[in-house]
């Protein structure tokens, strides 16, 4: 008698039916010509549009934008040539140029390219549509819009977390360097030079929709009356003012016309703050300066409204300047 065979595994049975699947010659022909159609279709419409667009003087050149790479050539070329080093940094130099060209190209190909243009915009109504987002945005409850870095700054780590430093200091690449991860070093060496010409810095964060509205996101943030922000916020203000930065925060006034008003601070699809709220952040930073005592024209009446009355209360006064920083710090 024959000993019965071992049981196949998962990966010796995947392999024998690969090796036994067939194909007809009919479908192998129908999925290479669906392929070669969906290849060279797309390219062949959006030549044909701008060529027709370059015969209505509606492109500057009568080539199609596929053509535009080539331009690129001369330039790498010439950089190439330019360069001091060896042959190594010159490759690399010319090699810049023509990633920075291909870049450039995928930006422009992707703004106006007749897929955008046409398929984009209804796609997008559908996706909103039905609750989902993209990768920029997301759609909250009653159909708002967020910005996906505002729900990352809530949402992730600590902006000021070692973690989140290190992961952003390693994320440039040689052509483009990884931007300074820590915003305190810029905001207090500018505060520092402000001060060595006795300029006062305001620092005005402003909150980001999701810092604001979280119940139009979520429903567990119903009926709370707080506000939310990133884990390292309140670090962050609490040394800089150790540090002597004078912070505007607006924060605590617009969460507050939220609950008194029942009103929103920001428009539902879009990322800015509806007219309501920036009149109630500039009454506030108005207060905030003449609490400080900044600003004051020579007859001590608070404010200088007009040109003249700045020049004239500037005799008198410290100088003073005030920067607005959007809300995700961490971004």
């Amino acid at each position: 008698m024959t000993e019965p065979s071992a049981p196949h595994s998962r990966e010796d049975r995947a392999g024998i039916e690969i090796g036994q699947t067939e194909i007809t010659a009919g479908v192998k022909w129908a999925l290479l010509l669906v392929g070669l159609f969906t290849l060279i279709m797309v390219p062949a419409v959006q030549t044909c549009c701008e060529l027709r667009q370059s015969g209505q003087n509606g492109r500057a050149t009568v080539w199609p934008q596929w053509c535009d790479i080539f331009e690129a050539l001369p330039r790498a070329a010439v950089a190439f040539a330019e360069k001091d080093g060896s042959w190594t940094t010159k490759v690399l130099c010319g090699n810049d140029v023509l990633l920075e060209a291909m870049e450039k190209y995928e930006k422009d190909l992707n703004a106006e390219s007749f897929l955008t243009q046409s398929v984009l915009p209804p796609a997008q109504k559908f996706l909103i549509h039905v609750g989902c987002g993209n990768e920029r945005g997301y759609v909250g409850r009653e159909r708002w819009l967020f910005y996906r870095p505002d729900i990352e700054y809530c949402t992730g780590l600590g902006f000021l977390d070692p973690r989140h430093l290190a992961r952003r200091a390693d994320s440039g690449t040689r052509r483009q360097p990884a931007p300074q991860p820590d915003p305190r070093l810029a905001i207090l060496q500018f505060h520092q030079q402000l001060a060595q010409r006795n300029i006062h810095l305001v620092l005005m964060p402003t909150p980001g929709k999701t810092t604001i509205h979280p119940e139009k996101f979520s429903s567990r943030y119903d009926g709370r009356a707080a506000s939310i922000h990133n884990p390292s916020y309140q670090r962050f203000l609490d040394e800089l003012a150790a540090e002597a930065v004078l912070v505007c925060d607006v924060t605590d006034v617009l969460t507050r016309y939220r609950n008194c008003s029942g009103k929103a601070v920001f428009l539902a699809t879009d990322t800015h703050w509806r007219p309501e709220a920036m009149e109630l952040a500039a009454a506030e930073l108005a207060r905030f300066l003449e609490e400080k005592a900044l600003l004051r024209d020579s007859r001590g009446s608070g404010l200088a409204t007009d040109s003249k009355s700045r020049r004239e209360s500037g005799r008198h006064r410290d100088d003073a300047s005030v920067t607005c920083r959007p809300g995700c710090l961490g971004r």
